[in-house]
Order: structure tokens, then C-alpha cells, then sequence
């Protein structure tokens, strides 16, 4: 999607952005409807990956980025962690392997649902191949020989975007069976597409405006000031979900929950069939990919 593009869309993308953080409900219904007032669902997908692009792009130019800072730290608390005692396995290979898959059985840390991090990135930096772990739901995932700078450019943004949205509509889908509330998995897919898109937007437009602040006033040590941070961005994904997809399913807040955590368990499943393979191609094909789109 070329900068006019953004640019034309830019209004009506913006409007449904403000309704997506505060009326969630309406955000679902006027996404359902088949009007002109709204975008497509690759031109919202399309945008909010160039929107994060050029948030991330005019950060590094002015502050520095965000996003490394987030992975330094993450990296500097990954690397006490033994889960990497496999690591050695793709060391000889210059080529993307799926280095191991590890299962969580609790929900103790759900916590989003999903996190992307490099724990060898303090060391390493951002241009060196490493170790890249993925949390989706209850599954980890642990590639090797992938270069942080190109998660952060180019197609990537897009299809990770694309990649969780599709295995989440499915493993919620599915769950919706077992709670008998039927939807129509295009729907869902939709749903679900929008709601991965504007959260990545949101994460990326407040974590570089906090970082700017906590920059500022030289607090970006300060555990309290990140735990407010971070609980602005859960609740504001916390409570666009449940009234969202309350809405798409039509049924209680409290329903909509027990899906929540049935689909964190379904991941089981759907995350090493469709998630992994879909990543793992988008990263290896990512120069071809990133010509196509």
C-alpha cells in the first residue's frame, strides 16, 4: 500500500480507530455492514502496517525506537531463562529453522496472548541472525537465525498481522461450537483481522509516545511508570475484545471470557499446524513477499 493510499484512507481508517478503543460495540456493527463509510479489510491491515512503519520510521529518526529498547529489555530478561539449552542446534545453518515448540498448560501467562522476543538481542544487537521466540496462546515457538531489523520492516508487520488474525479466527470459531454460538467464519476472520490491526497500532502509537515521555523525564527505569504503561495497553485490548466479539458472537461479556479461555487452549492445536508454518514462510520468503505487497 503506497503513501497516497495511506494517505486517502487516512480519515475513515482514523474515525475507525477512535471507535475501535472507545465503542468497540459500534466499531463490530458498522464493520459487518456492508457500507461505503467503511474500509476493506486489506486496506485496514494494509494501513495500520504502514502507519506502524512510519510511526517506528520518524522514532528512530528523532528518539530512537522504541521497539529496540522493548526488545533489549525483554533480551536482558530472556537470557536468564534455561528454555534455550537448544540453541547450539542451528548454529552451523545460515538458513530460518524452527529450532524447538514448547507447550504452556496455564494461563498464568496469557497475558495478551501473544509476544514476540529475541533473547539474545543485548548481545547480539539488531542486525545479527539469533534466536527468536514466539508466545501464541499456550504454545512458544523458538526459530533460529532471524535478523530483528527485518521483523520491523518491510512486509512483516503486515503479515504477522495476517498470520495470528487467521489462526485466532479459526481457534475461536472452533470454540464457539463447544459454547453452541455459531459465526460465520468470514465474520470472524474479519473481526479479527481489524482487531489484531488497530491493537498493533495502538501498541506501537503508545508505547513510542510513552517511551517519549519516560525519555523525557528519565523514568524508563522506573517499574512503576512501566506497569502503568503496560496496563493502559492490556485494558484497552482487554475491553475492545470482550465488547467486540460479545457483539460478533452475540452473546454475555462472561461468555465471551470462557471463549477467550477456551481458544488460549485451542492454540494447542492450531498454533504448530497453522501459525508456525504461516510465520515460518513469511520469513523466508519475506524479499519476494515483500515485492508482491
Amino acid at each position: 500500500m503506497g503513501l497516497q493510499s495511506v494517505l486517502d484512507s487516512f480519515p475513515k481508517a482514523r474515525d475507525e480507530f477512535i471507535k475501535w478503543i472507545v465503542f468497540p460495540r459500534k466499531f463490530t456493527k458498522e464493520k459487518l455492514s456492508k457500507t461505503d463509510q467503511n474500509i476493506s479489510t486489506y486496506e485496514t491491515i494494509s494501513w495500520c502496517s504502514a502507519s506502524i512503519l512510519l510511526i517506528l520510521g520518524l522514532s528512530s529518526a528523532f528518539i530512537g525506537n522504541p521497539m529496540e529498547y522493548l526488545l533489549y529489555k525483554a533480551g536482558s530478561m530472556e537470557e536468564k531463562s534455561k528454555i534455550y539449552k537448544d540453541a547450539k542446534l542451528f548454529q552451523k545453518s545460515k538458513q530460518i529453522k524452527i529450532v524447538n515448540i514448547y507447550t504452556n498448560f496455564t494461563f498464568s501467562k496469557f497475558y495478551g496472548g501473544l509476544s514476540f522476543l529475541f533473547p539474545e538481542f543485548k548481545t547480539k544487537g539488531a542486525l545479527t541472525p539469533q534466536l527468536f521466540k514466539i508466545r501464541f496462546g499456550s504454545c512458544e515457538f523458538l526459530l533460529g537465525n532471524v535478523v530483528p531489523d527485518q521483523i520491523l520492516k518491510g512486509s512483516i508487520p503486515f503479515l504477522c498481522i495476517f498470520n495470528v488474525s487467521v489462526t485466532f479466527a479459526i481457534c475461536i470459531s472452533i470454540s464457539g461450537l463447544l459454547i453452541q454460538s455459531k459465526v460465520n467464519i468470514v465474520d470472524s476472520l474479519k473481526i479479527s483481522i481489524c482487531y489484531f490491526s488497530y491493537l498493533g497500532l495502538f501498541i506501537v502509537a503508545w508505547g513510542t509516545v510513552a517511551f517519549t515521555i519516560l525519555l523525557f523525564f528519565n523514568s524508563l527505569k522506573s517499574v512503576f511508570c512501566i506497569f502503568i504503561v503496560n496496563g493502559i495497553w492490556v485494558i484497552v485490548a482487554f475491553r475492545s475484545f470482550v465488547l467486540s466479539f460479545s457483539e460478533l458472537y452475540n452473546v454475555s461479556k462472561i461468555k465471551i471470557i470462557l471463549l477467550l479461555l477456551i481458544s488460549n487452549y485451542m492454540t494447542l492445536l492450531c498454533a504448530p499446524l497453522i501459525f508456525l508454518p504461516l510465520m515460518f514462510l513469511s520469513l523466508h520468503f519475506q524479499p519476494y513477499l515483500d515485492a508482491l505487497l
